[in-house]
């Protein structure tokens, strides 16, 4: 079998669960063939040796812009019935659509182009896809190839905004993996019921567990740690606050952070008018094994996630499931699929979102009580061990397409 990933940037920082699958079946040898093709390079910043390889081996679309058209344009001559109803799929679309996003949508769909041609050539048995993106190219070589199609469902412009074709590649979709339960009966609402409940597959996003948890401090300044993008639905402005309440209750502390993105700048000047200069620091984009080794080094993890005015917001954070992996007690939020990884007060905390006193509360909790963190991140660890074991999630991957495969 010769199976094929589309995604959008590879290797992402990001998108760990993403180049952990790739690992996994390429290590194993599970199929004949694996090919990954990306939409883009990933964004300026370190990469590990691991990551560093992939750059050599995936197919990246955005370079292939003249290989992309020229798909396209043999479409309309080798494969009209195809083209037309590509077209038919767009039009369909542009009324619903920003002039931004119609724009946005035809690159991807030109990128669809560049994918058919790809699993032509490449024999690609099946395809799977991660996000809207990817799932937009994915669907269009679908379309034009008849080649089968998986994808993940995972959060914010994924499935939870407007995402162009989700319908019908709820349809046409051999299968779909869910990585929460939450995102399962979000997708079963939004389609009217109509899904066939088999179709739709719960798979957590794995992760590799260490033989043990590891041994956590019960001395020193309490360090708390978080690793995500710093976009709106993540609860850094909730956060910092909440620490500035922390701080005033003369609690002793250092924050460290891993991760870029558009609110760096407003939320790095947040910091200083809170005055928390020699308790925040904020890392900037990091690899994955300097992510590590902060998660090594760590005594709790917080993730205030938080529903953005527009709709975004997390799936269930990846970043989590790897804190717990560590042994690290974790403080984050009711939204989405979070409360099926932390049993609020057993593993961690779980408070409301934007909500400022009780997030800051819990984190005055686990930084006043060692024995607290210790016993809550024990408990992690074996949630982590028992629900999200990599080597368990990638086996019911690789068994759903096989059977896809037939």
């Amino acid at each position: 079998m010769n199976l094929a990933y589309v995604v959008v940037s590879f290797p992402s920082n990001t998108e760990t669960f993403v180049l952990r699958e790739v690992n996994y079946i390429k290590e194993r040898r599970l199929f004949d063939n694996l090919t990954v093709l990306a939409y883009k390079e990933p964004g300026p910043g370190r990469l590990n040796t691991e990551e560093t390889s992939w750059l050599h081996e995936a197919v990246y679309v955005n370079k292939r812009l003249l290989a992309n058209v020229w798909a396209l344009l043999r479409s309309i001559f080798c494969n009209f019935n195809g083209f037309r109803e590509v077209l038919s799929l767009w039009l369909s679309e542009i009324p619903k659509l920003t002039l931004r996003d119609n724009a946005r949508l035809l690159m991807h769909i030109l990128a669809g182009f560049g994918v058919s041609d790809l699993v032509r050539t490449r024999k690609v048995d099946h395809m799977h896809a991660h996000f809207s993106t990817a799932s937009t190219a994915a669907f269009i070589a679908h379309v034009l190839t008849g080649a089968p199609f998986s994808f993940t469902a995972h959060a914010s412009a994924d499935i939870y905004l407007y995402s162009p074709f989700l319908q019908e590649k709820i349809r046409r979709a051999s299968r779909i993996i869910a990585i929460s339960k939450y995102n399962k009966e979000y997708l079963e609402l939004i389609s009217g019921y109509t899904i066939d409940p088999g179709k739709v597959t719960v798979i957590y996003n794995g992760v590799r567990i260490p033989a043990r948890g590891l041994a956590k401090r019960t001395n020193g300044t309490p360090v708390l740690f978080m690793s995500a993008s710093f976009t709106g639905f993540k609860g850094y402005g909730i956060l910092f606050k909440a620490l500035k309440k922390v701080k005033d209750a003369g609690a002793s502390f250092f924050f460290h952070c891993a991760g870029n993105g558009p609110l760096f700048a407003p939320l790095e000047k947040m910091v200083a008018d809170l005055g928390l200069q020699e308790n925040v620091r904020l890392l900037g984009h990091q690899p994955l094994s300097a992510v590590e080794d902060c998660l090594s080094k760590a005594d709790v993890f917080v993730s205030p996630s938080d529903i953005y005015l527009n709709g975004q917001r997390d799936g269930m954070p990846t970043a989590i499931t790897e804190a717990m992996s560590y042994g690290l007690p974790i403080v984050s939020t009711y939204v989405s699929g979070i409360p099926e990884q932390i049993e609020d007060g057993v593993n961690g905390f779980l408070v409301p979102p934007m909500d400022v006193d009780s997030l800051a509360d819990r984190l005055i909790r686990l930084i006043e009580n060692p024995n607290l963190r210790v016993s809550m991140g024990a408990a992690a660890y074996e949630t982590a061990k028992s629900k999200f074991d990599q080597e368990s999630t990638m086996q019911k991957i690789c068994f759903l397409f096989r059977n896809i495969a037939g």
